[in-house]
């Protein structure tokens, strides 16, 4: 599919679904931020149309919360359009037409949104290939999608891993070994499972939570019996919670109790 008609896809299904009044909506936007990426990679010159295209980014970021890369595209618009004004074989198209009105409206809006200061200009590769729904996901949980979010459970894996470093450490600077590796295998065991879901549920790449040299062995014995693995560890938090003396232990356990309910519920489903 051209550029030209991928365009015209977006800005069909932004014109349809800007109201943003309900999931289906608002996902359509996400759908449409996609199809103008793809889109303005086919779009190598500066062209109107190019322009347009990234126009159209800054409208679906705004809708969706990303309110900086939102800023970051009507910025960039109004750079290939000055490029363009300049290098143009001709002058049919006025700064007007090209959309720069439009991209100084989305620049004040963000504005009266978020702060803008020197660190809010990003590289422009990054900007005009970055799609996050971490905000609309708050907003408008998509149909079958996970009670918990990507951030939600990046910290977990990484709080648990801290909390336990630190009292193994304690463990051997002790002496009582033996209990400083029954504690890093309780530890781990509740991080397995997490892992798995970070790579299921597709929310990003491993080396993102796994710890460097950390020994897999262990982790493929546990998913080999996921399942079963799964609800013993969800028994085990309301029996015997390692986490349950720690400061923040309330919090670690409510989450787990989510996340590890929404694993055992798609297990039990077939849905993973």
């Amino acid at each position: 599919m051209t550029s030209e008609k991928l365009f015209e896809q977006a800005s069909a299904l932004i014109q349809r679904n800007d109201a943003l009044r309900n999931s289906e909506e608002a996902w359509n936007i996400v759908r449409a931020l996609q199809i103008l990426v793809e889109a303005n990679k086919l779009e190598s010159e500066i062209t109107p149309l190019k322009i347009k295209i990234i126009i159209g980014m800054a409208s679906c970021n705004y809708l969706m919360g990303n309110f900086l890369h939102a800023y970051n595209c009507a910025v960039i618009a109004k750079e290939k359009i000055d490029e363009y004004i300049e290098f143009a074989f001709d002058d049919s198209f006025t700064r007007k037409m090209l959309g720069e009105e439009e991209c100084d409206k989305m620049i004040e809006a963000v504005k009266r949104n978020i702060s803008i200061g020197a660190g809010s200009r990003l590289m422009e590769n990054y900007v005009l290939s970055y799609i996050s729904t971490n905000n609309i996901r708050k907003a408008f949980p998509p149909k079958d999608d996970a009670p918990f979010t990507r951030d939600e459970l990046y910290h977990l894996i990484h709080s648990i891993e801290r909390i336990k470093n630190a009292i193994v450490s304690q463990a051997y600077s002790r002496g009582v070994h033996q209990v400083a590796k029954h504690i890093e295998s309780t530890f781990n065991s509740y991080k397995y499972p997490l892992y798995y879901i970070w790579q299921k549920y597709k929310f990003g790449r491993d080396e993102e939570v796994w710890v460097e040299g950390e020994n897999m062995l262990p982790y493929h014995m546990f998913i080999a019996k996921i399942k079963e693995n799964t609800d013993e560890l969800i028994s085990k938090l309301c029996s015997d919670n390692p986490f349950a003396l720690l400061n923040n232990g309330s919090v670690i356990t409510q989450l787990l109790q989510i996340i590890l309910g929404d694993l055992q519920s798609r297990l039990q489903g077939g849905r993973i």
